[in-house]
């Protein structure tokens, strides 16, 4: 049961910043009467308070609870609100200085009870109250600015490898925007539709994929009108993958805080033929060390027919197998030491078809290529005298 307010008890003022949030909610975006709001706030919050307390403490807060005396007050507001939605434009609302949160802009234009004539009557542009602004969100020009870098494309051409769209002529405009807002999303950039249809599960299910391979963040299922993308099953991508793809060019840098498995399964996707046409089309000098880079991860992930289409166009691409490395605990071995670390046999032999020295591991890699090329039931424990030159498997990277 609620308790009886107290008029001469005194209220600190550590006791009203704890209910401040509360007492927003209710009376600014709520629109509690002040007799409501102290209901309320006594029987949910076990806060108690006279009328002429919390107008006091209004006083004390600023102009920006100032009590709206008329529903008309706030009827400039929602005006301007329902016209932008009206035209797809989206906005910032500040009170006081402050950005208002879009659930609560939402509310106060999903609430709004605007009168039909004053709502599409373009000569009716009533003045917002004090303290009020709303400004048109300034357009995202990422997208635009960065069309041609390199790293971008290579994120779409992975983004290409997993997800598999239909054929954009055969869809409707709603579906075409979808898809447009789906990539967009995967980019951390703003969603541009307004509709509240939730995307297709044909869609929503490749999302999936791309989180077991992708690092993504876990949070409360968020609404499609919102920014970040929402997944069936509350998982978003965040950008972190944008600094995955990008140390392609910068050797592969800033990955420590990666488990080994998140970046065996993302290298096994970049090491792909649509990604090395994408390097290979790339003008200037940026081309050489992400092929390079690409070459290095073919290796570690085992990609035998992609280590040969890179071989295969060396001269063009200006790749020599043989002035290529790993480092491993802070020595540099070849990509043919580091084959055979990985135990690649099949990796060897390409490599040894394309130019690599023979004479790494002395007669010793001869006797083993020997071996597998005539018996081809030889084991790698079989010919210790190779692993032996060489510490223990370890991570490339």
């Amino acid at each position: 049961m609620a308790r009886t307010p107290v008029r001469s008890r005194r209220i600190s003022s550590s006791e009203w910043n704890i209910a401040k949030p509360f007492i927003e909610q209710l009376y600014i975006t709520n629109k509690l009467t002040l007799k409501l709001l102290a209901t309320e706030m006594e029987e949910k919050h076990d806060f108690i308070a006279t009328e002429a307390q919390y107008r006091a403490q209004f006083d004390r807060w600023g102009p920006g609870w100032k009590k709206h005396k008329k529903s008309v007050d706030q009827e400039p507001v929602e005006i301007a609100l329902l016209r932008h939605k009206f035209v797809g434009r989206d906005i910032d609302m500040y009170r006081w200085g402050k950005l208002v949160p879009e659930e609560q802009v939402a509310q106060i234009r999903d609430r709004s009870r605007v009168p039909h004539h004053k709502l599409h009557n373009e000569n009716y542009v009533p003045d917002l109250p004090k303290g009020v602004a709303i400004y048109p969100r300034r357009r995202d020009f990422t997208e635009e600015l960065t069309f041609r870098v390199p790293f971008l494309d290579l994120e779409r051409s992975v983004y290409d490898l997993i997800v598999k769209c239909r054929d954009l002529a055969t869809q409707s405009t709603t579906e075409r925007v979808e898809i447009r807002d789906l990539f967009r999303g995967y980019r951390g950039l703003p969603l541009q539709r307004i509709s509240d249809r939730p995307l297709p599960e044909y869609l929503e299910s490749r999302i999936s994929a791309l989180n077991s391979i992708l690092p993504c963040l876990y949070d409360p299922k968020r609404s499609t009108g919102e920014s970040i993308l929402n997944t069936l099953n509350g998982a978003y991508i965040s950008n972190v993958h944008r600094g995955i793809l990008c140390a392609l060019g910068n050797n592969l840098a800033g990955l420590q805080g990666l488990s080994s498995e998140q970046l065996h399964s993302l290298l096994g996707v970049l090491s792909s033929l649509d990604v090395l046409r994408v390097f290979a089309s790339i003008p200037g000098h940026l081309r050489h060390p992400m092929i390079q880079q690409l070459l290095r991860i073919s290796v570690e992930v085992g990609n035998v027919s992609l280590v040969k289409a890179i071989l295969s166009k060396g001269q063009a691409l200006q790749i020599d197998i043989n002035e290529q490395f790993c480092t491993i605990n802070g020595r540099a071995y070849t990509l043919l030491e580091r084959a055979s670390i990985l135990r690649q046999f099949d990796m060897i032999i390409t490599m040894l078809d394309y130019g690599a020295n023979r004479e790494i591991f002395g007669t010793s890699i001869l006797a083993y290529v020997a071996s597998q090329e005539g018996l081809y039931n030889a084991r790698f424990s079989e010919v210790p005298e190779i692993t032996d030159l060489i510490p223990g498997p370890s991570a490339c990277f």
